[in-house]
């Protein structure tokens, strides 16, 4: 747009006129630039062309632009350009450098302000990247607007190191897209000739790919030949197919080979003369790669997914399924020895009144290794008497400590319920008779007997019986 305004001269007699002129004209002029930039009239303003140009969306201009690079706690964002869909502008900056230290854990956006200069927000308006911080280093750095490729871009996008070059980045895609379509070609006509010539050699074998399986290690391009008479297992062979040739060769032989071969392929019939050999256009190492990617490795299928270190167990009845079996080695060993119960022990002493009637008193003290609950008693004299028994029991330590000596007032664990026999040789108790005890034994604990009234027994054994825990 151009504006002619009318100049002043010396002598004027109409600069009022001129002057109203000059202001019609740059009145006219503001408002046509007022109309363009509002869209008057169909017109489009800078900031809706921007915005139909970048899609309504914040956008870098050059796939390098601001992106950033971990530098210890410091990220080091390059210069670039990009546009602000907010604000509806191009903006650009130089390499920027932003702190990170102090910052707390989270995850950040990097953000072009109005003047362009990188910063790091909390917010994802405008955001080029997002930055992993974890407090005291970098993790994931991802790139979250799309990216317009400047003019150097371009220019590579339309170069291929192995195609050459092209006039528009669309003639180099068609390109790729038919050398791409030829390859497959090749690859299918070459898989579908090693896999005929397979079934040529034996149609069966393919079929039994799936669970047959080789030797520990072999030497490159030896036959591979069955190892027993399962069909399962083959062998290294010793030979190569060059040196069975070369044998039947120097026996002069009635079959004929072709003119030239290409090293280490098959040796296949030519026709069905049986007199005539050709180029079979594969090596054993490509059938069996062949045959083995068409097949799998084995013929025992797994679970589509299982948890590290767990059992497997066959589901079903057909030998050919596993499944994670739900447990671990340790878990069922820890289980089983959950499952065995704990042994019952007796602790006990034998009273003798050397020929006479026993007397009252303390009769012995026994210290328990282990610890468990008394579950019982049982008592058996020498002849039919009556005899009470109060059980006592003192807290003590391992050896070498000395052990306790329990009181037997303080420390009697039978209650109102004493070890006892009336009018009997013997007699004996369960859980019911040692109710009312207190039956917790501690390992290292003092257990005394204690007779309290006896009459006519002149001997007697009696035990307590413990449940080992």
């Amino acid at each position: 747009m151009s504006i002619d305004l009318q100049t002043f001269a010396s002598g004027d007699l109409d600069y009022i006129a001129k002057l109203n002129a000059n202001e019609a004209t740059v009145e006219a002029a503001i408002n046509a630039l007022q109309n363009a930039q509002a869209g008057v009239g169909g017109a489009m303003t800078i900031g809706l062309f921007m915005d139909a140009l970048f899609s309504s969306t914040t956008t870098l201009i050059g796939g390098g632009s601001y992106k950033p690079t971990a530098d210890g706690t410091t990220l080091d964002v390059a210069a670039g350009s990009a546009y602000k869909d907010t604000t509806q502008s191009v903006v650009q900056s130089i390499a920027t450098d932003i702190p990170f230290v102090g910052q707390p854990a989270a995850t950040y956006y990097i953000v072009p302000d109005a003047t362009g200069t990188p910063t790091r927000s909390d917010s994802p308006t405008d955001a080029v990247y997002t930055v992993v911080w974890t407090g005291s280093a970098f993790g994931a750095i991802t790139r979250v607007a799309p990216a317009l490729f400047d003019g150097s871009e371009q220019d590579d996008a339309r170069i291929s190191a192995l195609l050459g070059s092209f006039a528009s980045l669309s003639e180099r895609l068609d390109a790729e897209a038919a050398a791409e379509a030829a390859l497959i070609e090749a690859a299918q006509s070459t898989a579908d000739t090693a896999l005929a010539l397979a079934y040529e050699l034996g149609g069966d074998v393919i079929d039994g790919f799936g669970d047959v399986f080789g030797p520990a290690s072999s030497v490159d391009d030896r036959v591979a030949t069955f190892d027993g008479t399962t069909g399962k297992l083959i062998q290294d062979s010793g030979t190569t197919v060059a040196a069975i040739i070369a044998a039947a060769s120097g026996a002069g032989g009635d079959v004929d080979g072709p003119a030239s071969s290409v090293d280490d392929r098959i040796a296949t019939f030519d026709g069905t003369t049986g007199k005539l050999l050709q180029d079979g256009g594969a090596t054993i190492a490509g059938v069996i790669s062949a045959a083995v990617s068409a097949a799998g490795a084995g013929d025992v299928v797994g679970p589509a997914s299982a948890v590290d270190d767990r059992l497997a167990t066959f589901d079903g009845v057909t030998g050919k399924l596993i499944q994670d079996g739900g447990s671990t080695i340790a878990a069922v060993i820890a289980a089983a020895v959950a499952a065995v119960p704990k042994p019952r022990r007796k602790v006990g002493c034998s009273l003798d009144g050397g020929g006479v009637a026993l007397t009252t008193g303390v009769k012995g003290q026994i210290q328990v290794d282990f610890a468990g609950t008394i579950i019982g008693w049982s008592l058996i004299g020498d002849q039919s008497g009556s005899i009470s028994v109060d059980v006592d029991l003192q807290a003590s330590s391992a050896p070498p400590a000395a052990p306790g000596i329990p009181d037997t007032t303080g420390d009697k664990i039978s209650a109102s319920a004493p070890i006892a026999v009336s009018g009997a040789q013997s007699a004996a108790g369960g859980t019911s008779a040692v109710s009312t005890w207190t039956t917790t034994i501690a390992q290292w604990d003092v257990i005394q007997f204690n007779v309290t009234a006896v009459t006519t027994l002149t001997k007697a054994t009696l035990y307590i019986l413990i449940q080992e825990t």
